[in-house]
């Protein structure tokens, strides 16, 4: 049945779903009179009567020799999540069911993964990519389909080096391991630095994977309160510190995941000295520190060490490609020796094609030039979902303000359950990451994750708002 109204009524309607749906912006130009008509195969004066609906229902605005925007409404302002209150006196032995059904979920090609921290492939380079593959296939067949022993191909270990040129730091091509991935990294560096029983300081929230990996070699998970804004609570680790012995601290001061927070300089000096206080090593997982959204990287915390109390690892997994599975770790002297012997025991070595080709990808300037295209795109997916989130979900939600990476982390209302949640948007194709997933201790019971690098469009929007609607309707 067509739709019923005068046509301009109805075009009215439908530019108004699309900016309920976060697919146009606040702030975002429209259409000009003569494209829309033009696009839409419909007379100026009709494009006109529907604009002049819209800017009665206060959705768009007319600046002066400038054209129609979307209005920018006074939205309602979310709190951020409140700092997080684990048990610093427990020490957890971690075990999730809960996440068995996220992975599945995040498996099935039916669902949109909204819950999976994983950018569209939109953004990606993949046909560069895929050419320096091929070329290097033609012209190197030996060395790419042979080993590369630890600890990798020179030339990769030495652009990565170059690359800390970025942040100040002095890295050598001799420090760096080249890895399988992000994931075996910190496998190697936990496997050197400490031993079954250990008691390990990580964020609460924390990445699930840190806590499955913790558990595979046998240690303590400590989870200490983290601000949303500023990260790790010092205060409790030097409490905590005190109390018990702490063999390392596992975290990612640089836009972390869940909760997407930046660890301020200040507190990352600070974080040395308790290391030389207590006597921990620092792993610094840095795996999003190129993807700032404005201004300078932040400096790892490798950065400001004058002590050898840090373990940095890194993968390309979140800022160039997940399939790639290079990562590397920049250690010195004995510990880098003794990283390259757990290697080769483990895994002999990380893949030579994608070596070669990742070596010659960075060499040509490529990288810089997507991180800053990326960059630029992560900030907008953000500031869309954001805004979506403000728009449907219900009052009492709050929400993070990441300056980088591509988490959300939300909180919704009391009484609300982040796993009813989960388990309704499965119904509806959609996959979150519940709360409870990025702990050891039974907390976080109402908060999702949600993944804001998926490239805006109608069907993400809607499912956002479906999202919110599905959580008024549990409460």
């Amino acid at each position: 049945m067509p739709p019923q109204g005068f046509l301009y009524e109805n075009v009215a309607d439908n530019i108004a779903r699309r900016i309920s749906s976060g697919a146009l912006l606040p702030g975002e130009r429209m259409p000009s009179l003569r494209a829309l008509s033009s696009e839409l195969g419909i007379s100026i004066s009709t494009v006109m009567q529907a604009y002049g609906i819209l800017e009665s229902r206060g959705l768009i605005e007319t600046l002066p020799q400038s054209g129609h925007f979307v209005r920018r409404s006074p939205q309602r302002s979310l709190e951020l999540p409140s700092i997080t209150s684990p048990d610093i006196e427990r020490v957890s032995v971690p075990g999730n069911r809960m996440l068995h059904d996220f992975l599945r979920s995040v498996a099935n090609p039916l669902h949109l993964p909204l819950g999976c921290a994983a950018p569209s492939l939109d953004y990606l380079p993949v046909k560069r990519l895929a050419s320096i593959m091929g070329r290097v296939l033609r012209e190197q067949p030996e060395a790419a389909m042979n080993y590369q022993f630890p600890p990798g191909l020179p030339e990769l270990r030495r652009q990565i080096a170059l690359r800390s040129l970025n942040w100040m730091g002095e890295l050598s091509a001799d420090e760096i391991l080249i890895t399988s991935g992000g994931m075996d990294a910190l496998n190697l560096s936990l496997q050197a630095l400490t031993k079954p029983g250990d008691t390990v300081a990580v964020e609460s929230p924390t990445f699930f994977g840190l806590l499955q990996v913790l558990e595979h070699h046998g240690l303590r998970a400590l989870e200490l309160p983290t601000s949303p804004q500023t990260g790790i609570d010092l205060r409790a680790l030097d409490e905590a510190a005190g109390m018990r012995r702490i063999a390392a601290v596992l975290l990612i001061p640089s836009f972390s995941n869940p909760l997407g927070s930046l660890m301020p300089e200040q507190s990352r000096r600070q974080l040395l000295e308790l290391a030389g206080r207590h006597d921990f090593t620092v792993i610094e997982d840095d795996i999003y520190g190129e993807l700032h959204y404005s201004g300078r990287r932040p400096v790892p915390i490798r950065g400001y060490d004058r002590e050898d109390r840090v373990v940095l690892c890194s993968s390309f997994s979140k800022s160039l490609a997940p399939g790639l599975r290079i990562g590397w770790i920049a250690a010195s002297g004995q510990r880098r020796l003794e990283l390259e012997q757990l290697q080769f025991n483990s895994t002999i070595g990380a893949p030579s094609l994608q070596q070669l080709a990742l070596a010659e990808f960075l060499a040509s300037g490529a990288y810089d030039a997507h991180l800053r295209r990326f960059r630029r795109s992560l900030r907008d997916c953000m500031e869309q979902c954001s805004y979506s989130v403000r728009e449907h979900f219900p009052r009492g939600t709050r929400l993070t303000r990441p300056s980088g990476g591509y988490v959300l982390w939300i909180e919704l209302p009391a009484g609300l359950s982040g796993l009813r949640l989960f388990q309704a948007a499965l119904a509806e194709g959609i996959s979150i990451a519940p709360g409870p997933i990025f702990t050891s201790q039974a907390r976080y019971a109402s908060c999702i994750r949600l993944n804001a690098a998926l490239q805006w469009n109608e069907q993400v929007g809607n499912a956002i708002r479906r999202l919110g609607e599905m959580a008024r309707e549990l409460g």
